[in-house]
């Protein structure tokens, strides 16, 4: 599935905001992804490095978890 620029994501948040409210800190992925976006040039590796090593297998498990029966239907064609 191709990725859809951070206004897209940030509107369909908006638009479901009961579905985005049971995404742990649903506002600071969004916000990580503008940052790497617009200031890549004065990214701290560390720091981005430090936000993936801690937090994204459970945000992947999370949307595996809303996504239900679509995300398990993905992974066993081998998409992630």
């Amino acid at each position: 599935m191709p990725c859809r620029p951070p206004s897209a994501r940030a509107a369909s948040c908006r638009a479901d905001t009961t579905t985005a409210t049971t995404v742990p800190d649903y506002p600071r992925p969004v916000a990580l992804c503008n940052v790497l976006v617009r200031a890549y040039a004065t990214v701290n590796d560390k720091l981005v490095w430090g936000v993936v090593d801690q937090h994204l297998i459970p945000l992947c498990e999370r949307m595996r978890m809303l996504l239900g029966p679509a995300a398990t239907a993905r992974q066993s064609r081998g998409m992630q």
